[in-house]
């Protein structure tokens, strides 16, 4: 059996929405920023996430739609949702690729880097070299 069918076992429906509501608003960063992506009041929100309150069916599901979450009743266990791990699994496809690219410029970048602080240091060597020819009045260290 599947982790998260075991896990939808252990605990009760509520507990488990609210779980998934608190790492949507981990994910997107805070309860302000969920409520403005559900297009919820974020005091509502707090009050259903706190249990003073629940939301209406339509709004739940609204919610859960932006968040990406679904509900599987037992008849869905044969349901096909390749659809959406084919949409998935090539958001992952470009993000990888995305994420490589912005590794690749990184890396370039960091290189440019490294080579301008050179450029700057061995420039800074010429001038102290130009101002103080021969190491002229400089002592054992370098001090006058």
């Amino acid at each position: 059996m599947p982790n998260g069918i075991l896990k939808l076992m252990k605990i009760d429906n509520y507990s488990h929405v609210l779980e998934g509501l608190n790492n949507a608003k981990e994910r997107v960063g805070s309860m302000a920023a969920l409520a403005r992506l559900a297009n919820v009041d974020p005091t509502n929100l707090t009050r259903w996430m706190t249990g003073a309150r629940s939301p209406s069916l339509k709004v739940l599901s609204e919610i859960l739609d932006v968040i990406g979450a679904r509900i599987v009743f037992p008849e869905d266990v044969d349901a096909d949702f390749s659809q959406d791990l084919a949409e998935k699994t090539e958001e992952i496809r470009r993000l990888r690729q995305e994420l490589e690219k912005k590794a690749e410029e990184k890396f370039i970048l960091e290189g440019r880097l490294r080579a301008y602080k050179e450029m700057m240091e061995e420039y800074r060597e010429r001038l102290e070299a130009k101002e103080n020819p021969a190491g002229a009045g400089k002592g054992e260290y370098g001090e006058r």
